[in-house]
């Protein structure tokens, strides 16, 4: 349910779209786009995200597999969980989707500038802790948090084309 305040919020930014750029005022596009913009929004979030997560993922794999520095990701998919997809706030209450992407920004560019807070508190689980067994292992979480970053901020500053209905 939403207030009728709630449903004019949602209806405001179409119809000035429209406007703007001179296509139809057409009831049904006007609604249709009003309430299916923050679903397509929140899915190419998700999918850029995706996209960063597994570049990092991958380029991980190519610099350290093989070579001795961790052994496994499950604190990669953990960092990901934490830090967007099971995001939460201080009280640990899961934060609104809106909010996820500021949060991950957040939260990587904090590890890639070493802070180890969080990395502490991931290894407190056995496995990671066996993942990440010494300094070297550490440098590469940070690493990774860098690339991660780095390829979300290169992702979310592509422009997006728009077309009429």
């Amino acid at each position: 349910r939403i207030s009728c305040i709630e449903f004019e919020q949602a209806l405001e930014p179409s119809i000035q779209r429209y406007i703007e750029r001179g296509w139809t005022l057409d009831i049904t596009d006007i609604l249709k786009d009003a309430f299916s913009r923050p679903i397509k929004e929140e899915k190419r979030e998700v999918e850029l995200v995706d996209q960063g997560f597994l570049y990092a993922h991958s380029t991980m794999i190519k610099r350290h597999q093989g070579i001795g520095t961790f052994w496994g990701f499950r604190w990669l998919f953990k960092m990901y969980d934490d830090f967007y997809w099971k995001a939460a706030d201080d009280r640990g209450h899961c934060l609104h989707p809106s909010m996820r992407r500021s949060h991950l920004f957040e939260h990587l560019q904090l590890v890639a500038d070493g802070d180890e807070t969080w990395l502490n508190g991931a290894l407190t689980i056995v496995e990671h802790k066996n993942e990440v067994p010494n300094a070297k292992a550490r440098e590469a979480v940070h690493e990774c948090a860098k690339l991660w970053l780095a390829k979300l901020h290169e992702l979310f500053d592509e422009p997006e084309t728009e077309t009429a209905p």
